[in-house]
């Protein structure tokens, strides 16, 4: 292609003509079929002289689509669209080399994005030269050459670091090669004091690359300590890493300080490139200290490392880190100040740092101007916030310091380190954890101007990884944890101090920031002080003292902070009750405070007052008025902690509020629908989120009012009443666009619910068939519109909701079982499909998934094929029983399918060998296929043999065809015989019968039952000759299964009830334990986790590093208990007792007795011979059944005539 021509076509994309701008965007979406084309975006990319920065933008992103969707086939891409395979040794060589000369950031990252998107399946087996290519570019000297060949770098190694154990060849390839290099280049960084922002982008992108080198697992060889050398040079890296932490970095305003031109606002210090460095210096620090330093968590491939780590880089990190925090503020009296606390009586020197950190003659070649560092630029620049007072004028981001703590956290844990921090850990924790605890100027100034924002970020789960102030609480509780003797009776004290201090200064005085601090440390230490006898006594006078007060405080920040703390101590011991009605009536003032974030904090705490015992007769009286403010909250902000909050109350209040149900469903639905409306607007930001997870809370509170509207007596009028603000909901979320999924389990739960109507009369009491049917009749004329999502839903499950089938099982079976005439009458407008069949196309794709299916949602295609037989009696599903029967046999006895595999290639695998794979959990050996690489994936397709069926999908499947019997036995057996395949069935049915025995279900011994007695009931002449020679046997069968299910019924008869007062007891005996859970404190301390001055260790850690031990050697293994977990049948669909279908109403016994009785008038030579080849037992049990029967049919018969 030629370029000049491509040139004008990009050029014309941005032409104020609409018409020629979309003529030319058309043009582009042509370029992945058009040869050569590739090379020309990336000459035009190169073209820096002569091309301007908006096309070569457009080139780029146009090289990376491509990249991205047409370099190797994907889904629907084909070989003959992708890049040709010869051109591609060009590209990648053009590609790199426009990449090591790009000094525009954004075109920059594009062309390195392109590098990743390439990577992912070309390195290294068709691009063994790249490594090379940039470890050369790394010493080439040239900074703008070595950045950009390290960006590259990075993006290999990120693609990579993901790799299994057994995958992670090419990544140990560039740690053995590429981190010496890194190391020497970062040391002569250091040694030689270069201050320029080039040095700290270099340096950055070589932490970088460290960082996705050893994320998830260390080096080989490393960990072990079976390669000495590499341990060392690992160590190097460290001292390194150290000395990055250690490093100074002076404020613009001191003279001749390098490195020079620190950015005053503190957006902008975030992004200084020399704080980002610092940044990825402590990250690094603490992922190696809390994954690898600690021996209590180590395994054998990280011991060594461990050892070396915890007794000599452990203890000499933590002196650079805690310089670090001790440049934050501190709160005192009101004003941000330095700490007093000071390290210059630290028992360890740091020496090797300072070496580090000195001059050297070392050269290094001057950095060019032409790697520029970017600056944040603001359309208006805000005007400079006021910095905060801080040691020696110096400044600590905000996400240095919360991993300077997170770091300190695991030092708590380790001895070494602890018995350093022991002696500090008083000005520690009150000098530089708790000024984190308090509320910062930004967050005062943001609860004034901006709650809604506060609100958000206060509840932004992000927050927990950036935040210094979760940190710190985590720091806290770990310390309380692990540390408790030493200190917190310390700690306590100078809580209570601080407590009195604010009580007893007068108003003007006060310090509110410090008080705020004071109860958040209170509510990171409540699990700990109500579970010891020795503080719960004092809990509740200090919450009356201190807290409660604070209600009525003009600070509206402390009545948040008082209505917050209700969540953590609303279960300590309240020895008067008035305590807790006046705790109550705050939280329902503070419903209505001036200030937003209180009342956000009130709802949220007033689900947790709800289970204390007494304050439902309270609260009873006002729950309309509380639910207006609940839902006022909810008109102003899209909080998901207030929706589930208002949840909590509808479930416990259910019976009051039933008369209110279908108002509370309009409320709910019309939050909902702003909040949808609200995150699909807001494009994937913070707001969005928030408001996509108000909009999840909402529906979620309506599948609760939903729960209390089916238990009511009202239930039919109550769901009619709220049906017109259910169906735009569902509508929303079934819209065909699937971009609602997120919304999709709690809408196909409000359609399981508006779709139910139990057999019961609401006491428990089984219904009659007359009772049934009429409340079927209601039910239909109700559940008519609900019926008509039944498309979308196929839509959904087929384009964008496979993983959904389980949930959609249960409304698609309320849709036949309770509509059952309207289902199996519609048919889909658009195209013509009847409901029967856009169900058996689910059923189909469930079936016949390839390597998706599994046990338990193969059940669950079964499960919908009983639904349309056991509801389309009689004669109303002839036309798909064929399909049906066809589906069963496919699925029940599957064939070998071709299928396309991703196949990865050993290094030195030669063509022809073979490649041991697991396909599916399944092993299996395949030949190299021709032309494939070592070390790299290719496609093949191979005859992948069937996944097993088990026993109980075996046995669902078999339910099927019982049901096709007893809904068509002649329809059926002509099925068979016209297949040829009735005697193998009949015999491979039998044989199944025998071997599961008395381990049929309920369900599948009745539909046996049933299944039998209608093929003995069929005339001589319409009996194939097998079953008329196997007539013995199949009689057998039916009277063993018949007898079984009677025995079943007598030894079960009260057993339910017994169950159900068995079941009543043990909640009981829960009630009793959470009465008693409030009185189960210490009387002196836990000592559990006390570890004295020794190493610490956390059950739930070691649990999950050994889980993560497990998963990193994963490989074939994981995949292939992957494979068994999907197999795994249990709690496939719940207990049969859930499933009701008009079999309920046939009696298996009377029916097993007009079965034998018709037969016996039909042919009684062959019933005749039949019976007296049974066993005797047989025998003896078929008259015992066919006299209770006789006895049953005549009970019957005098009722109805009485």
């Amino acid at each position: 292609m030629d370029p000049q021509q491509l040139l004008v076509v990009l050029s014309y994309t941005f032409s104020p003509d609409q018409a020629q701008r979309k003529q030319a965007e058309d043009a582009i979406k042509t370029l992945p079929t058009v040869e050569g084309a590739p090379l020309a975006l990336l000459q035009i990319v190169g073209a820096k002289e002569q091309v301007g920065r908006e096309v070569r933008q457009a080139a780029a992103v146009s090289f990376k689509n491509i990249a991205k969707s047409f370099w190797e086939p994907l889904g629907s891409i084909t070989g003959e669209k992708c890049v040709p395979t010869a051109s591609k040794p060009a590209i990648r060589d053009l590609l790199f080399q426009a990449l090591l000369v790009e000094t525009d950031k954004s075109v920059r990252d594009l062309l390195a994005e392109s590098v990743h998107l390439l990577v992912r399946t070309d390195y290294p087996a068709h691009w063994p030269g790249l490594l090379p290519d940039i470890l050369a570019c790394v010493q080439s000297g040239d900074p703008l050459r070595m950045h950009n060949a390290l960006l590259a770098l990075r993006k290999v190694v990120k693609r990579l670091e993901y790799k299994m154990k057994e995958d992670r060849g090419p990544l140990e390839a560039i740690v053995g090669t590429a981190l010496p290099l890194l190391e020497q280049l970062v040391r002569q960084l250091l040694e030689t004091q270069n201050n320029s922002l080039e040095a700290a982008l270099i340096m950055k992108l070589c932490l970088k690359i460290v960082w996705s080198c050893t994320q998830f697992s260390l080096p080989n060889g490393c960990g072990d300590g079976s390669n000495p050398a590499l341990l060392a040079h690992m160590g190097q890296w460290i001292e390194l890493i150290g000395a990055l932490i250690a490093k100074p970095l002076p404020e613009a305003s001191e003279p001749d300080a390098q490195p020079a031109g620190q950015p005053e606002a503190a957006e902008e210090r975030a992004a200084w490139p020399w704080w980002k460095l610092k940044k990825w210096a402590l990250q690094i620090t603490q992922r190696w200290f809390h994954r690898y330093g600690m021996p209590q968590y180590a395994d054998d491939e990280s011991r060594a490392f461990a050892a070396q780590f915890s007794a000599v880089h452990a203890p000499a990190l933590l002196e650079p880190v805690l310089a670090q925090l001790s440049l934050g503020p501190q709160v005192v009296k009101g004003r941000t100040v330095a700490p007093t606390f000071a390290w210059s009586t630290w028992s360890r020197p740091c020496s090797y740092f300072k070496r580090l950190l000195c001059a050297a003659a070392v050269c290094f070649a001057p950095l060019s101007p032409t790697l520029a560092y970017a600056a944040p630029t603001h359309t208006h620049p805000p005007p400079p916030r006021p910095l905060p007072a801080r040691k020696q004028g110096r400044y600590c981001t905000d996400r240095c310091t919360h991993l300077c703590l997170v770091y300190v956290e695991s030092a708590v844990q380790l001895g070494s380190t602890y018995k350093l921090l022991k002696p500090h850990m008083g000005p520690l924790l009150r000098e530089v954890l708790f000024p984190q605890l308090c509320l910062k100027p930004a967050d005062l100034e943001l609860f004034e101007s901006d709650p809604l924002e506060f609100v958000a970020k206060q509840n932004d789960p992000m927050e927990d990884f950036t935040d210094p102030k979760m940190s710190a609480m985590t720091l806290l509780e770990s310390v309380m944890k692990y540390r408790k003797k030493d200190n917190l009776d310390p700690f306590l004290g100078f809580l209570t101090e601080s407590l009195n201090e604010y009580a007893a200064a007068p108003p003007e005085l006060k310090n509110a920031r410090k008080k705020e601090g004071v109860m958040v440390a209170l509510g990171c230490l409540a699990e700990l002080l109500k579970k010891n006898q020795k503080y719960a006594a004092q809990l509740e006078p200090m919450l009356v003292a201190h807290v409660f007060p604070e209600f009525k405080s003009p600070v509206g920040f402390l009545r948040a902070r008082a209505a917050s703390l209700t969540q953590y101590f609303y279960k300590a011991k309240f020895s008067d009750f008035s305590h807790v009605a006046l705790l109550l009536q705050h939280m329902l003032e503070a419903l209505r405070d001036p200030c937003l974030p209180v009342q956000v904090e009130a709802a949220n705490g007033l689900r947790c007052l709800i289970e204390l015992k007494g304050t439902e007769a309270l609260i009873t009286p006002v729950l309309p008025q509380l639910l207006n403010e609940y839902f006022r909250i909810m008109g102003e902000i899209g909080s998901d902690s207030v929706v589930s909050a208002l949840e909590t109350i509808i479930d416990r209040f259910g019976d009051e509020l039933a008369p209110h149900a279908a108002l509370l469903v309009q409320k709910l639905a019309g939050a909902f629908l702003e909040y949808a409306s609200e995150a699909s607007a807001g494009e994937g930001g913070e707001g969005s989120d928030e408001a996509a997870m108000a909009a999840c809370g909402s529906v979620d509170a309506i599948t609760t009012v939903l729960s209390v509207i089916v238990n009511s007596d009202a239930c039919p009028a109550l769901l009619a009443e709220a049906q017109p603000f259910l169906l735009p909901v569902l509508a929303l979320i079934l819209d065909p666009s699937g971009d609602n999924l997120e919304y999709l389990e709690s809408g196909l739960e409000i359609l399981t619910f508006v779709t139910y109507y139990s057999g019961d009369d609401g006491e428990g009491n089984r219904q009659t068939a007359g009772q049934r049917a009429a409340l079927k009749q209601a039910a239909a004329s109700v559940m008519a519109p609900y019926v008509n999502f039944f498309p979308a839903l196929v839509h959904a499950f087929h384009n964008w909701a496979y993983d959904y089938i389980e949930g959609m099982m249960s409304p698609i079976d309320n849709m036949i079982g309770c509509a059952s005439d309207l289902f199996l009458q519609s048919v889909e407008p658009t195209s013509g499909q009847s409901f029967v069949m856009l169900t058996l196309s689910m059923v189909d794709k469930v079936f016949n998934n390839g390597g998706r299916n599994n046990g338990k949602e193969s059940i669950c295609a079964t499960h919908l094929l009983l639904s349309l037989l056991h509801n389309g009696m009689p004669a109303k599903l002839d036309s798909a029983l064929g399909p049906i029967m066809e589906l069963t046999f496919a699925r029940l006895n599957p064939a070998p399918k071709a299928t396309e595999v991703l196949l990865r290639v050993p290094e030195g695998c030669a063509e022809g060998q073979p490649i041991q794979t697991n396909i599916h959990g399944y092993e299996a050996s395949v030949p190299c296929p021709p032309g494939a690489q070592p070390g790299c994936e290719t496609r093949v397709t191979l005859e992948v043999p069937p996944m097993p069926v088990g026993p109980k999908l075996k046995t669902a499947l078999l339910q099927v065809v019982a049901s096709a019997f007893y809904y068509n036995p002649m329809m059926t057996l002509a099925w068979l015989e016209a297949r040829g395949d009735t005697a193998s069935f009949f015999n491979a049915w039998f044989v199944e019968m025998d071997s599961q025995g008395a381990e049929w279900g309920h369900l599948a011994a009745k539909l046996h039952v049933l299944a039998l007695s209608s093929l003995v009931a069929l005339p001589p002449a319409q009996l194939p000759n097998f079953l008329a020679q196997h007539l013995a046997a199949m009689l057998a069968k039916l009277v063993a299964f018949t007898k079984a299910i009677e025995d079943d019924n007598k030894g079960g008869t009260g057993g339910e009830e017994g169950e159900e007062e068995e079941g009543e007891d043990d909640d009981e005996d829960d009630d009793e334990d959470e009465d008693d859970e409030d009185e189960d404190v210490e009387d002196g301390e836990d000592d559990d986790n006390e570890a004295g001055d020794g190493d610490a260790a956390d059950k739930v850690e070691l649990a999950y590093q050994e889980s993560l031990k497990d998963m990193m050697k994963g490989g074939a293994r994981m995949r292939s208990a992957f494979a068994e977990a999907d197999e795994d049948e249990d709690d496939l669909y719940g207990d049969e007792d859930d499933y009701s279908s008009p079999i309920d109403d046939v009696d298996q016994l009377l029916l097993f007795f007009a079965a034998l009785q018709h037969a016996q008038a039909q042919h009684p030579d062959l019933m005749a011979q039949a019976q007296a080849q049974l066993p005797p037992e047989a025998q003896a049990a078929c008259a015992e059944l066919l006299q209770k029967a006789h006895a049953k049919q005549a009970q019957q018969a005098g009722v109805e005539g009485a």
